[in-house]
């Protein structure tokens, strides 16, 4: 019986995620089993409908407006700008329709993404 090198937390977690790795020192494919969003996803979701795809998963996100969301108040159209009001409205229509989680702007569950997802 072999003592295998300790390994940090990190890497105990990347080894039970990693569903392939074919190469030694290429890149892995990993399994994400949650996916904690902002409204800065606008990108992924028109790929998805370019695609004519779905959410996979929709029951594994959770999506919250933080990242361009006004500080001094929980409506969407007194945003800094327009582009900013948009990004906003977007995120909400985005949200409806891959039938994810989602505290929007008036849930009083909304806050800073990185700190909701612990």
């Amino acid at each position: 019986m072999s003592i295998s090198a300790p390994k940090t937390m990190f890497d105990k977690i990347w080894e039970r995620h990693e569903i392939s790795k074919p190469y030694p020192d290429g890149p892995s494919l990993l399994y994400i089993d949650r996916d904690i969003i902002h409204e800065g996803s606008f990108h992924a979701f028109k790929n998805l409908r370019t695609r004519n795809l779905k959410v996979r998963c929709p029951e594994h996100v959770l999506g919250i407006p933080d990242h361009y969301a006004p500080t001094h108040t929980r409506i969407a159209s007194e945003s800094a700008t327009a582009d900013i009001e948009k990004m906003i409205v977007t995120f909400d229509k985005n949200m409806r329709w891959s039938k994810a989680q989602y505290f929007p702007l008036h849930d009083e569950a909304q806050g800073i993404v990185h700190v909701v997802g612990l």
